[in-house]
């Protein structure tokens, strides 16, 4: 079931970026503390927002990929309905999750596509799928 497979691939991109987010944080923090001591902190701290991105690159493209893609709509709306499901608000969504945010709301200014998307979606998938 590929629809499954990609919104669990958004899913857990979203995860690993707020630990490397986390982390970064963190590493912030040291870096302001050490910013009285020592002067070499700046250094550190770009070293560190270096690594940042070469973490979270990765995931975010993968996900950007998958919401603007050939089934990103469905995507969107999957990850927003499982979101939804787990207690998360419409607010939450918009706020932590602007990449399924800005996916769904592309269907204020609906394409061709996006309408043929949705008459051709069945959410009755078989085993086989």
């Amino acid at each position: 079931m590929r629809i499954a497979t990609d919104v669990d691939e958004i899913m857990t991109s979203y995860f690993r970026e707020r630990g490397h987010q986390e982390h970064l944080h963190h590493q912030w923090k040291i870096c302001d503390a050490c910013a009285f001591l020592f002067g070499f902190s700046e250094i550190h701290r770009a070293k560190v927002n270096g690594e940042w991105w070469g973490k979270c690159s990765p995931h975010i493209n993968r996900r950007r990929n998958l919401l603007t893609g050939r089934n990103g709509f469905r995507n969107a709306l999957e990850v927003a309905l499982q979101l939804r499901s787990m207690g998360k608000g419409s607010a939450e969504i918009r706020r932590m999750m602007l990449d399924v945010h800005v996916a769904l709301s592309a269907v204020l200014d609906i394409t061709d596509a996006q309408l043929d998307e949705l008459l051709n979606y069945d959410r009755t998938f078989g085993e086989g799928d």
